[in-house]
């Protein structure tokens, strides 16, 4: 076997190894894949939300979220004890209204989010949230929601609505939301 230049075989390693990283090149979508993307419903939001607006309690607003999606917004300043995830008769109204319009759109999924004010400690804050939105996920769940559609996290103090030096912003940053949207 005749012997290989040293040069001549770095040339070749190089070669095969620049090779390797070569991206293939796409083709253009073809008609058809166009066709299914336009034809690809667009979601109508607003008709979702009138259901949810026409069962929310009073102080619950529902809106449409900017980037699709829906958000409930329930006050919860009288809807938990203070430094309690315990639910009050009021907040279980609340809840108890939703119930209908999310078993009726069963594709939609929930992110409950709990906050708090600025009182206290930052920490107990996040830990308070976070126990409170369990409990409404827990009260929808036992509600009849299937618990694969619902997710609970707490943000603590971390996303006032509203001046927390005041007992009317307070007020206001206790609060629950509920992000209504479809699965990806």
């Amino acid at each position: 076997m005749p012997k290989m230049h040293p040069a001549l075989c770095a040339l070749a390693a190089c070669l095969l190894v620049s090779a390797c990283a070569v991206t293939p090149a796409t083709s253009p979508p073809t008609d058809t894949e166009r066709a299914v993307e336009a034809a690809a419903p667009a979601v109508d939001w607003a008709a979702i939300a009138k259901p949810f607006e026409s069962a929310a309690a009073e102080g619950v607003t529902v809106s449409v979220a900017p980037t699709g999606g829906l958000d409930v917004v329930i006050p919860a300043a009288d809807g938990f004890e203070t430094a309690s995830a315990l639910l009050r008769p009021a907040l279980q109204s609340s809840l108890d209204a939703l119930v209908a319009p999310l078993q009726a759109q069963p594709t939609l999924q929930a992110l409950i989010v709990g906050h708090t004010d600025s009182i206290g400690r930052e920490g107990y804050n996040m830990l308070l949230s976070r126990k409170r939105a369990r409990a409404v996920r827990d009260y929808l769940m036992a509600a009849g929601i299937d618990p694969m559609r619902l997710t609970a996290e707490g943000r603590g103090e971390t996303e006032p609505v509203a001046d927390n030096d005041t007992p009317e912003g307070r007020s206001r940053n206790r609060r629950v939301e509920i992000r209504l949207f479809l699965p990806r």
